[in-house]
């Protein structure tokens, strides 16, 4: 083989090689062209729906975690609201009045009564050690009120040595007047 032959052969491979690359290149454009997005045949891939959706899913999911968060703020707020005072106190009144103990951490107070005597008034109550055990000093804290039920005052009793489920008759001094209703506002013992 001759230098020329080899050149000629390669002369004609060329133009072969050139023509099947052209048309790889041809239908490779055909099929690019089909999906390319600027195609006409161009439909939305399936995250741009799900991402629609996951938006409305989103959106109604912040709408009613907001709607919870207002009902609970609502009731939060409610709770804290200050309870009316004439309502509490005359609740516990008629409670305690009745023999129906009113509880104060482990302490029960009962059969609440305001009782005149030759030096004074009383209010007069039963005070229950609800506790497993016994305490050195008791008191009771009496707020003391009008007919409106407006605060005058407040007194106390205390008594040493209660022991566990033993029964104290409390006496407190009324130290005002115009007190008519009184309230157990505290019992604390050590």
């Amino acid at each position: 083989m001759t230098d020329a032959s080899t050149g000629s052969e390669r002369a004609v491979n060329v133009p072969v090689i050139i023509t099947l690359l052209l048309v790889i290149l041809a239908i490779l454009v055909s099929a690019l062209s089909n999906s390319h997005p600027h195609g006409s045949s161009f439909q939305p891939p399936e995250k741009s729906t799900d991402r629609q959706v996951n938006q409305q899913d989103q959106l109604a999911a912040e709408k009613k975690a907001a709607a919870w968060e207002a009902e609970c703020k609502k009731e939060v707020d409610e709770a804290m609201l200050p309870p009316d005072a004439k309502v509490v106190a005359e609740n516990k009144r008629q409670a305690a009045i009745n023999g129906n103990p009113v509880d104060f951490g482990g302490f029960k107070v009962s059969f609440i009564k305001a009782v005149a005597e030759k030096y004074g008034r009383y209010v007069t109550g039963v005070v229950t050690n609800n506790t497993d055990h016994a305490y050195r000093y008791v008191q009771v804290e009496i707020n003391e009120y009008d007919k409106s039920l407006a605060v005058v005052g407040s007194t106390f009793a205390n008594v040493d040595n209660l022991e566990a489920g033993e029964k104290w008759k409390f006496k407190a001094l009324i130290s005002e007047e115009s007190a008519t209703n009184f309230d157990i506002k505290n019992v604390t013992g050590w």
